[in-house]
């Protein structure tokens, strides 16, 4: 009896081990097919690393892929925490109650910048300067194998897409 079991033991190991070895080819190819050709959504959903930058909306960072925009700003496509509220705790200011907001930065800035230095690193001309904040990314897509970065794969352009709903 004790020979059987061990026998069925090995037999269902040795299936399990082979549907694994299956499986994780099966996965590891599906992972190698998705090329620059692959739509965001599917690239997104599927077992790979993206590396988009963030957006700076004054104090708050909100990821690339989580924004949208308009012809003159950039938005938080979600509700984002925010400090609406400040106390003086010893001398230091500590947030004391916060608030969901969309956030938003323009596209385009203008700021008056230096454009000549005198010795002492003083400003002794100023000139306007105009930036325009990109809304297209090349992105780069990685593998990933048990949580780390195995290559880049291929790199991806990805365009703030317009909001839906402003």
């Amino acid at each position: 009896m004790i020979k059987k079991m061990t026998h069925v033991c090995k037999v269902l190991c040795i299936s399990a081990l082979i549907l694994f070895v299956f499986e994780a080819t099966a996965d590891q190819n599906s992972v190698q097919r998705l090329d620059d050709q692959a739509t965001w959504s599917q690239i997104l959903t599927s077992n790979l690393v993206v590396k988009a930058p963030q957006v700076w909306f004054g104090g708050n960072a909100v990821g690339l892929m989580a924004t949208c925009r308009s012809n003159v700003n950039i938005y938080s496509q979600y509700p984002i925490q925010v400090c609406s509220e400040y106390k003086l705790i010893k001398g230091e200011q500590v947030c004391n109650g916060y608030q969901s907001k969309y956030l938003y930065r323009p596209i385009k800035t203008t700021s008056q910048v230096c454009k000549r230095y005198a010795a002492q690193h003083e400003c002794v001309e100023w000139k306007m300067e105009t930036q325009s904040f990109p809304t297209s990314y090349m992105i780069p897509v990685y593998d990933k194998v048990y949580g780390n970065h195995q290559g880049l794969l291929f790199t991806k352009e990805y365009e703030i897409p317009f909001c839906v709903n402003l």
